[in-house]
């Protein structure tokens, strides 16, 4: 069975839970950050993490998906979100991130949680975490016991 990883963020958590799956796991499996234009991984299984800004994901995965809603359908397929939210909130998110249709066809859903590392942040998103979180500094909320449910639902 082959895996691959894709995955969609901008400071380091989405691409790091990636890493760890992917080094956790049996094999060769490639970890490849989703842009616009990208092909869909001719894999077994694909695990898509989207990392979630002002409550979404980004509109690569978005674009992503709906572009190979074929593919994917014919591929089992896990998501995970990197939200600072666990229970319904990042439930929500999961939802307003990926289209219905995949949600249902995923065979696994997982909520990772997520960091603030403050240093790396861009202005915007500075000001974003303030007025959405209340978030003025450095937050480590990482779950691992979710991703380790993930990579051992994949192995």
């Amino acid at each position: 069975m082959s895996i691959a990883i894709l995955y969609s963020g901008r400071y380091g958590t989405t691409k790091g839970v990636a890493d760890r799956v992917a080094g956790a796991v049996d094999g060769d499996v490639p970890v490849t950050q989703i842009r616009r234009g990208i092909e869909c991984p001719d894999a077994d299984t694909i695990v898509i993490g989207a990392a979630i800004y002002g409550g979404k994901a980004s509109g690569a995965v978005t674009g992503f998906v709906e572009s190979h809603r074929d593919a994917l359908m014919g591929r089992r397929v896990l998501l995970y979100v990197a939200c600072l939210y666990d229970g319904e909130r990042a439930e929500q998110q999961l939802a307003d991130s990926f289209p219905p249709w995949l949600i249902a066809h995923s065979s696994g859903r997982y909520y990772v949680g997520g960091q603030v590392v403050w240093s790396r942040l861009s202005f915007f998103h500075k000001l974003l975490m303030k007025r959405v979180a209340g978030i003025e500094g450095n937050v480590e909320r990482l779950r691992s016991t979710e991703i380790d449910r993930m990579i051992a639902d994949l192995r």
